[in-house]
């Protein structure tokens, strides 16, 4: 699950800090050191930075932290929203997800993209702040509008499921495009899987392929499967949307209250749990209870497509991968933030 990114940003944006081989200037860290001890904002959010980072100095969360916390009560959204990223995480503190929200919140209110992102993805777990789906949604929003990319995919996935946005194929299109040709590779995946079952674009087996096909050069490795087994995979998500249908068919009877028994319900889970909700969400229905004969035809039809949802576990978009591994999250260095 990601809650935000766990990157720091270098305030000032200036050239990139590291000289040579690997040095900060000595006369650069002088004038920031200088300048923060006037109480400068943007050099104190820049030598919390340098801190965070250990680019010219010995690294220190310690004192990142002081750094940030002097340039976050005098306004400025780039320490605040580092200062929120320390407190998410533990770095150099006990881990609150409550003082990161505060943090979190007062440099989203600035404009600040990345702020608005995790401060979305707050509400949208619950973390630090009550779980409010339709909150979590504006401030995706307002992130997607500002032009950060995971933001967009996280909008899309909204808009493709339904959770706090209105179900809407076509703006889920658009916004994974637009996360696409930025060369998000979850958003090519989801794209190509859009256009391989015809939502909100017409459908078209050569644009999911080369969707596919740029997603699985970045080694997106869902895209590599579907770009190998395209026909297949097709057939596959077909059969889960007729199953689906099958299962939200109106009931032919509102004489009694319909009845579902213990064995259908397990079979309805079980075949829910593994359909990935980059798709359409699975809405469980209940069936009344039928004997003999038919009984056993529906029976059969579930399971057998809980089988093959089985086979197919892994190849469809799915909400909880937006923004890669855990392992690659943290592994993502500051270096790329620094040259926002």
């Amino acid at each position: 699950r990601k809650r935000m990114q766990q990157v720091a940003v270098d305030p000032l944006r200036i050239r990139p800090l590291v000289v040579g081989r690997g040095f900060v200037k000595q006369q650069e860290l002088e004038q920031y050191q200088k300048l923060a001890e006037q109480n400068n904002a943007a050099a104190e959010a820049h030598l919390g930075y340098m801190y965070y980072t250990g680019d010219g100095v010995t690294q220190s969360y310690t004192e990142a932290m002081k750094w940030f916390q002097k340039a976050s009560v005098q306004g400025d959204s780039y320490a605040q929203y580092n200062l929120a990223v320390m407190f998410a995480f533990g770095q150099g503190t006990d881990r609150d997800m409550e003082k990161a929200v505060v943090w979190y919140r007062r440099a989203a209110e600035q404009n600040h993209s990345l702020a608005q992102y995790s401060l979305a993805t707050c509400y949208f777990y619950g973390d630090g702040v009550p779980k409010d789906e339709l909150t979590a949604a504006q401030w995706y929003l307002k992130s997607a509008a500002n032009g950060y990319e995971n933001a967009q995919v996280m909008v899309g996935n909204l808009y493709h499921t339904g959770e706090g946005l209105p179900k809407d194929y076509a703006k889920a299109a658009g916004w994974y495009r637009l996360a696409a040709d930025k060369g998000n590779a979850d958003a090519q995946f989801n794209l190509g899987n859009m256009y391989l079952m015809g939502n909100g674009l017409a459908q078209s087996d050569n644009d999911a392929r080369n969707w596919f096909k740029k997603a699985a050069a970045q080694g997106h490795a869902t895209a590599r499967y579907n770009l190998e087994n395209l026909q297949s995979v097709k057939e596959q998500q077909q059969t889960l949307v007729a199953a689906k249908e099958q299962e939200q068919a109106p009931q032919t009877s509102q004489q009694e209250e319909p009845v579902t028994t213990g064995e259908q319900v397990a079979t309805a889970e079980k075949s829910e749990n593994v359909q990935k909700p980059g798709t359409e969400t699975a809405q469980q229905s209940e069936e009344p209870a039928s004997t003999g004969e038919q009984s056993a035809t529906t029976e059969v039809n579930k399971q057998a497509s809980a089988e093959k949802s089985k086979k197919s576990n892994g190849i469809l978009a799915y909400f909880g991968k937006l923004f890669g591994s855990d392992e690659e999250e943290e592994n993502n260095t500051s270096a790329e933030e620094a040259t926002k």
